[in-house]
């Protein structure tokens, strides 16, 4: 069975072809997450993935790729983070809050709702890349 926040935030997931930073939902027209950089980490340690990778990770969480590797992540907030050696590196930041609780274009969620749909997602894709189930989630 598939997490609920997969109603609002549709597969297949895409990344943008362009920057191979952004990951998409629902056609192209939500974002979903940015893999981390310099800008999101603000002083703080990241990883930096090859865009190799970045597709695995978009087809592992599409159902269409399988990671088997012994990585550990927790969330705080919108971040994720994995476990290098000793070391908690910023790895992915969720995004879509304009969707969720947008009145324009958006689905106008409260807070509270959206909250829990993006906490959703975040444990959602950590479980997605991590089938051994080590996960630590961290609530906000």
């Amino acid at each position: 069975m598939e997490a609920s926040c997969l109603e609002y935030f549709k597969l297949p997931f895409t990344l943008d072809s362009y920057t191979k930073t952004k990951v998409w939902a629902n056609n192209g027209d939500d974002m979903l997450f940015d893999f981390a950089d310099e800008i999101y980490a603000q002083n703080k340690p990241y990883t930096r993935i090859d865009d190799e990778s970045k597709e695995n990770i978009v087809n592992c969480l599409n159902g269409t790729y399988t990671i088997r590797h012994p990585h550990e992540y927790k969330r705080e907030g919108t971040g994720i983070y994995v476990k290098l050696g000793s070391h908690w590196l910023l790895f992915i930041v969720l995004r879509g809050w304009g969707h969720l609780v947008g009145k324009g274009g958006g689905l106008g969620f409260s807070i509270e709702k959206a909250s829990k749909i993006q906490d959703e997602l975040g444990d959602w894709i950590m479980q997605k890349l991590n089938p051994k189930g080590i996960i630590n989630i961290e609530v906000r």
